[in-house]
């Protein structure tokens, strides 16, 4: 029975997790345009406490905690922990952004 694994199988948020690791860069790249307008739209001012529902690996949270500032703090929140790993690891050394999870309804 070679070939066979013994270990349990993955759980479905590091299925997910492993399957947005590997076109994360080519997301990004595609939703940069949409992300900059959202951005843009928002207008976050330095100072300010953002929420950034549905964070993902954490790109836009940066971005907003440089626009908010040293003054500003940004929250990101997702309902996948396997995300927010990605997402912790993206801000290591940030202090203006922290990552929370969101239990799903």
């Amino acid at each position: 029975m070679s070939g066979i694994s013994s270990s349990p199988p993955p759980a479905q948020d590091e299925l997910r997790a492993a399957a947005w690791a590997e076109v994360r860069d080519l997301l990004e790249l595609q939703l940069a345009p949409l992300g900059r307008r959202a951005l843009t739209a928002l207008g976050p001012r330095p100072g300010e406490n953002v929420l950034d529902i549905g964070c993902g690996g954490g790109e836009t949270a940066l971005e907003l905690a440089s626009l908010v500032g040293p003054d500003g703090l940004v929250t990101g929140m997702d309902v996948s922990a396997a995300a927010l790993t990605f997402a912790r690891r993206t801000a290591e050394g940030c202090d203006r952004v922290r990552f929370t999870a969101k239990a799903a309804a």
